[in-house]
Order: structure tokens, then C-alpha cells, then sequence
């Protein structure tokens, strides 16, 4: 996992900005680093591009197996974290710096800086025209989560699955690799590549793929949520492709909540969010809405979408047959949602990478 180079030249500029902070490089993988002329800190910078929470997880196992060893408080500099692997190293009190958000906690004896260093909105990312995994570079992703995770990637496998360019899947595939999430194998036309870290992929993608351009909200009237999502069953009448999204999605796939959560649906952008009401009884509402259609000009997330999504998904038998967005779509649509979204994703999330 990690990286033994010198400490990147953008973590020195990111601490310079946290006022208060003295930093002193000692090594070239060493800093020592104190806040208002106090007690002086050793860290430990490890350059770890991505970090999945699956792999902070087993970083701090390891650490605790050589508990009585004496080393330096790590500093993870890391391109940007999810929010659930941010918890997990503040509740173990590990430091960090994250490159596109600057998000930094340290932490030490006497010593807690946890702030937001600059508004990474305002910030060109480092990948930026570089496949952004957004639009068509995320379905090369998603293909590759979703159906070759455990199988040798090549481009044109891949370009036929995503349906995308060859040079949209060398593009995808070369960032991939240049952050360690893939490992390539071979040379020219035999050249094939290979997951290292799904967890960091995810996460990857779900930092970067774009939200619905274009949200109605309905209200169909029903007994219960569960026939709620049974009523729209009828949409297979629908002229235009469709398919259940967000946290709907990923409950299904990994029930999680003791009742069905209200539906989002992603609809081709090409037809009237009213289709869906005239079928399902509904109206377009402003509030009090209890489903959600969802549109985007590319409709991309109803490429992979469909019955066959969740061929080879253990599914609940009292599952309605709707048409759905794949897993890691499902996940990437719920962990940054509101009340227990984040739970039903986790719980998505670990099925996922089990299977």
C-alpha cells in the first residue's frame, strides 16, 4: 500500500496555508510539523493516491499488530477520501491531507487540526481532461465493477460492454493504472489489466460521476411503500427506457430499512416526466412528493440498467420485477444521501466486494 518517495511538493504548499502551523521537512519522507510554537510532531508522510476504506481498514489492523513498535505518526497524503473512510481515520486518530479537497486532519498529543484548508470546488482537479470518471468514462467503470471484477480487463471487451470508444477505455484504463487501482500485464495487442483495489474504484467514481441534470417529483397515491414500488411494475408500458435508481435501488439489492424507501426513477430524458404519472396514477407535485424522476440528456446510467442487471444477484423473493440500475450505481446514488441512506450504501457496499 504504500509508497516510499518523497513527500509530494503540493503537501508542504497545503500546510503552509493552516495558520498556526509550523512545518519542517527532516527527511525526505519525514516532517516535523507543530501548531503555535508548541510541541514538535514527527509524521510519517506515506503518498498513497487513493485509500479505500476497505484498505484504511487493514492499515489500521496493521498497525495494531505491532502495537509496541516504536515508528512516526503516519500522514496520509491521499488525492481525496470518501466520507466514510474520513470517519474511520479520525475515530483511530491517523493524520492526512487530501490533494483535491484540502481536507486535513492531524492529530497527536496536544495537537488536533481538522479543517478544510481551501474549497476544493475552486481548485483544477489533478485529473481534470484526464477521464474524469464522469459520463461515458464512469460506464467503463461501472462495466468494470459491475461484470469483470474479479476478470482480465481488456479495451475491447470493455469497449463492447461500456458501448464507448477504444481510445474513451485507453484513457480510462491508463489513469486507472497511473493510481494503482489496476495492474497492467503485457504489452500490445495482448496487453491486459486487473483490479487492485475495487474499494478505491468505487469510491473514485462515486467522487466524480454526475448527478441528475433533471429531477420531477410525483405523487402516486398507495396503501404502502411496498405497493407503491409494485404499482410501478406498470411502466414496463412506458415507450422509452426507465429504471429504479438511488437508495430504492441499493434497499432491494441489500435490504436494509424495515419498510421500502420512496423510488427514484431514472427515465429516458427524451420523454415527459409525466409518461411516468399517466401510467402510475400520479401527479407532478412541488412538495409533498413521494417519487422522484430523474433525467440527464446522455442517458447514460440506463445503459447497464435492466431485469438482467440482477442476474447473478441473490435478490429477495418478495422483490418486485422492476428494472434497475446496477449495484455500484445504486451505491454511488445513496452514500451521500440524507437519514439512513449512508447505512443502506454500507450495507450495498459489503455485499458488493463479497460477492
Amino acid at each position: 500500500m504504500r509508497s516510499r518517495t518523497p513527500i509530494p511538493p503540493w503537501v508542504l504548499r497545503a500546510l503552509d496555508q493552516v495558520a498556526g502551523l509550523t512545518i519542517t521537512p527532516s527527511t525526505d519522507e519525514t516532517l516535523l510539523i507543530a501548531i503555535n510554537g508548541g510541541r514538535q510532531h514527527t509524521f510519517d508522510v506515506l503518498n498513497m493516491p487513493t485509500l479505500s476504506q476497505e484498505k484504511a481498514a487493514e492499515f489500521v489492523k496493521n498497525r495494531e499488530r505491532v502495537a509496541g513498535q516504536k515508528w512516526k505518526a503516519p500522514l496520509i497524503a491521499v488525492r481525496q477520501l470518501s466520507a466514510p473512510t474520513r470517519q474511520l481515520l479520525r475515530k483511530e486518530g491517523i493524520s492526512w491531507v487530501e490533494e483535491e479537497t484540502g481536507v486535513c486532519y492531524l492529530a497527536g498529543p496536544g495537537l488536533l487540526v481538522d479543517t478544510k484548508i481551501r474549497d476544493g470546488a475552486e481548485k483544477k482537479a489533478t485529473g481534470s481532461g484526464q477521464a474524469k470518471l464522469g459520463g461515458r468514462s464512469g460506464l467503463v467503470v461501472e462495466s468494470v465493477l459491475s461484470f469483470f471484477q474479479h476478470e482480465r480487463l481488456l479495451v475491447k471487451t470493455l469497449t463492447s460492454r461500456a458501448n464507448v470508444s477504444p481510445g474513451t477505455v485507453s484513457r480510462v484504463l491508463a489513469r486507472l493504472s497511473r493510481l494503482n487501482l489496476l495492474e497492467a500485464f503485457e504489452t500490445g495487442p495482448n496487453r491486459y489489466w486487473q483490479v487492485k483495489d475495487a474499494g478505491a474504484l468505487l469510491d473514485l467514481w462515486a467522487g466524480e460521476e454526475r448527478r441528475p441534470e433533471h429531477i420531477t417529483n410525483l405523487y402516486v397515491w398507495s396503501r404502502s411503500p411496498h405497493e407503491l414500488l409494485e404499482k410501478l411494475t406498470e411502466l414496463s408500458r412506458l415507450k422509452g427506457e426507465w429504471a429504479i435508481g438511488g437508495v430504492a435501488a441499493a434497499n432491494i439489492y441489500s435490504p436494509t430499512l424495515t419498510s421500502d424507501v420512496n423510488p427514484a426513477i431514472w427515465l429516458d430524458a427524451r420523454m415527459p416526466a409525466q409518461a411516468v404519472a399517466a401510467i402510475v396514477g400520479g401527479e407532478i407535485v412541488e412538495k409533498g412528493f413521494n417519487v422522484q424522476v430523474w433525467q440527464s440528456a446522455d442517458n447514460l446510467p440506463l445503459v447497464h440498467a435492466s431485469e438482467t442487471a440482477r442476474a447473478n444477484w441473490a435478490m429477495p423473493k418478495a422483490s418486485p420485477k422492476l428494472r434497475i440500475v446496477t449495484p455500484p450505481r445504486a451505491y454511488i446514488e445513496t452514500i451521500n444521501g440524507a437519514g439512513r441512506a449512508p447505512e443502506v450504501a454500507r450495507n450495498l457496499r459489503e455485499r458488493i466486494f463479497a460477492s
